[in-house]
């Protein structure tokens, strides 16, 4: 039987040659074989279990759990499986209430869209600005109130397209198993960061590391960011904490 190279492997399956690499270092996927020189050459029975892996990956499992789920037994996996279904299933619940909200948003055609925050208590900028507002009178409220005022629909629809997007890198950099101290995990904080700088208030990477705090110690925003993947959460507050720690940038 053939046996594959990285870079066939990777055009079979379309993994990328870096997940690939990263999954032998965390053993998820070790190539059974390896040339002389080091290369890494992978089986037919090596594919079936990439394919296992994506499959886990698509249901929202994490790198160690799918590790879990493999190294034991079907029966046991089941278990696993069911879990994740519940899971899935709180997650579409959520994802129904946002659909119904915009919905009503929708159907009220409000042209003062801004200040009903359009996107409801899901939308993590706009709900900072609220929590904001519930501390106080703080510079960085005032500062918020006093730019998200004049936002029109259109305006808004920009902030939640460039939100969407950047969440969206750092989702796919956790997916694909990118540590979250990571260069790529940092510049992608950095760009979340700036986005609440542009559209909301001044934030330095120590007021975003307070807002990591609130992220993480509060249901609601919990709930919006398992919506976008499961474990989101943790790995936005470690990537952010990491950033105000001053992990240096490195180049591209």
């Amino acid at each position: 039987m053939k046996l594959l190279t990285i870079g066939e492997l990777e055009r079979e399956s379309g993994v990328s040659k870096r997940s690939l690499r990263h999954y032998d270092e965390i053993g998820l996927l070790i190539p059974s074989q390896r040339t002389d020189a080091g290369y890494r050459l992978y089986s037919r029975e090596d594919l079936r279990r990439l394919h296992s892996i994506l499959l886990y990956r698509s249901l929202g499992f994490g790198l160690e759990k799918i590790a879990d789920i493999l190294a034991v037994n079907p029966a046991d996996s089941m278990i696993s499986l069911r879990e994740q279904l519940r899971l899935v299933t709180e997650h579409k619940q959520r994802l129904a209430a946002i659909e119904a909200k915009l919905q009503q948003l929708i159907d009220i055609g409000d042209h003062e869209m801004a200040d009903l925050e359009v996107f409801g208590s899901f939308d993590p900028d706009n709900y900072q600005v609220e929590v904001l507002g519930k501390w106080g009178d703080t510079p960085q409220y005032q500062q918020a109130r006093s730019r998200t005022r004049s936002y029109s629909s259109e305006d808004w629809k920009r902030v939640k397209a460039e939100q969407d997007e950047n969440y969206g890198v750092l989702v796919e950099l956790m997916r694909a198993g990118t540590a979250p101290e990571a260069p790529e995990a940092i510049r992608g904080v950095d760009r979340i960061r700036e986005h609440i700088n542009t559209y909301f208030y001044d934030c330095s990477p120590g007021g975003h590391a307070q807002l990591a705090e609130m992220y993480h110690s509060d249901e609601r925003f919990g709930a919006f960011f398992e919506s976008l993947e499961p474990g989101f959460t943790e790995y936005l507050c470690a990537a952010i904490r990491r950033r105000a720690s001053g992990t240096p940038e490195q180049p591209s």
